[in-house]
């Protein structure tokens, strides 16, 4: 990764705050963002529930087993949301990390690991600035409400709450208190200092969301989209990328990846559904990247799809992209996803859905193809058409376009330099 120097700054003491350290999108920004800011020069650390990773500027949260205890039975059991563990509340007390801090970024609240009452005891003491990767803290604990508003008034009834499979609750607990976890988070809110808080938002979808949220739209909101590695993340030689793969060289290749195939939000049903419709473009092969064990694997024995599981590693990720023609982001909701960055800055168009920020990324015919937000398989087959009926020397050309937004827009050292400005006008 390339690092550029800032301007004439005072260095600044900072701390992050995540569940993990580099598993995940909102994982990845706070790691990046502190290795970027700590070649800076800044003072730079990494508070995690979980470490994963091996960087020194990362530090684990040790918890008592009674701390796991009495959540999974006020969680797990009841519904309460992130207000029973109490080691954050002692680490944010008493850790140099926190108490020599400049300033204090808290990344994801949610993820069985934090307090969000550290909010109003670190605001008393440093500027605390909420990245917000999803619409956890404006609800009533989802982390999406899709089409459901009641976050807008108190929550309560939650229609995540009450569904019977485990992978439409996402961060819901045993229990529907959405209406009092709400109540918590305001009063969480009404105790932290004002003028002491900033939000970050990555895009302009989510900040809309949180203007509309009673606890959140006094709060000052910059908006910041994501920075990427635009070295790594680059056009390079199709070919060459599908020979390392194992791919043959003709044919045209659409991209789709996520986290977990099982993951209802990223709506890969919606591609299945697709590829066994019998409309499936001729010709046109679907390249899949993602968690998947023997059994994903068989079900899709004879249809047109190739899939490299799991990718760890971003220049493995960035070569399989640059293999493909296109790429797919189909989620039934979403913030900036690092997926449809990579694709742009990878000179590759993104046939995406028409949900939180995509339309952000997609917003002009040469960046991709926009489906509606409901968006069905006939939808989805004309826009893989109409890729499918694209010449070499037209993908090339919107390529070369696609890159030039992506630079503009995604450098990471413009967006470590964006936050750090904001970091500073905080602190000073």
């Amino acid at each position: 990764m390339r690092f550029a120097r800032s301007r004439e700054s005072r260095r600044v003491r900072i701390t992050l705050v995540n569940t993990h350290d580099v598993i995940g999108g909102a994982e990845r920004c706070s790691h990046d963002l502190a290795i970027q800011l700590g070649a800076l020069g800044h003072k730079t650390s990494l508070i995690v529930g979980r470490k994963l990773g091996s960087d020194p500027f990362t530090t684990q949260i040790q918890y008592p087993g009674l701390d796991w205890r009495l959540r999974a039975l006020t969680h797990l059991k009841f519904g309460l949301t992130e207000t029973t563990l109490t080691s954050p509340l002692h680490v944010v007390r008493t850790w140099p990390d926190f108490t020599r801090a400049d300033l204090v970024n808290i990344h994801n609240m949610h993820g069985a690991y934090w307090n969000f009452w550290t909010l109003p005891l670190l605001a008393r003491r440093v500027p605390v600035v909420l990245t917000l990767h999803d619409t956890w803290f404006m609800t009533g604990d989802c982390a999406y409400p899709y089409d459901c508003d009641r976050w807008r008034k108190g929550c309560g009834k939650c229609p995540q709450a009450t569904a019977d499979d485990p992978l439409d609750r996402v961060c819901i607990g045993g229990g529907d208190l959405t209406w009092l976890n709400l109540k918590l988070k305001r009063a969480a809110m009404r105790l932290t200092r004002a003028g002491r808080v900033a939000l970050i938002c990555p895009s302009r979808w989510i900040m809309r969301q949180a203007a509309a949220s009673p606890h959140l739209r006094d709060v000052r909101a910059e908006h910041i989209e994501y920075g990427i590695d635009l070295h790594l993340c680059q056009p390079r030689d199709k070919a060459q990328a599908r020979r390392a793969l194992d791919l043959p060289v003709q044919g045209t290749y659409v991209f789709a990846s996520a986290a977990n195939l099982h993951d209802r939000r990223k709506n890969f049903a919606l591609i299945e559904g697709a590829l066994r419709s019998g409309a499936w473009p001729k010709g046109l092969t679907l390249v899949c990247v993602g968690e998947m064990n023997q059994q994903d694997r068989a079900r899709f024995d004879g249809l047109p799809i190739r899939m490299l599981g799991f990718l760890g590693d971003r220049h493995a990720m960035a070569q399989a992209i640059n293999a493909c023609d296109a790429g797919l982001v189909v989620s039934r909701a979403d913030n900036l996803p690092y997926s449809a960055l990579e694709l742009a800055a990878c000179g590759r168009p993104v046939i995406c859905t028409s949900v939180g920020g995509l339309p952000e990324i997609v917003d002009s015919r040469d960046m991709g193809w926009r489906l509606p937000a409901d968006a069905s398989q006939r939808d989805l087959i004309e826009a893989l058409a109409n890729l499918a009926e694209q010449t070499p020397e037209q993908l090339a050309a919107r390529s070369v376009k696609i890159r030039r937004q992506a630079e503009a827009r995604y450098d990471m050292n413009a967006f470590a330099a964006k936050t750090l400005a904001l970091y500073e006008e905080m602190v000073a």
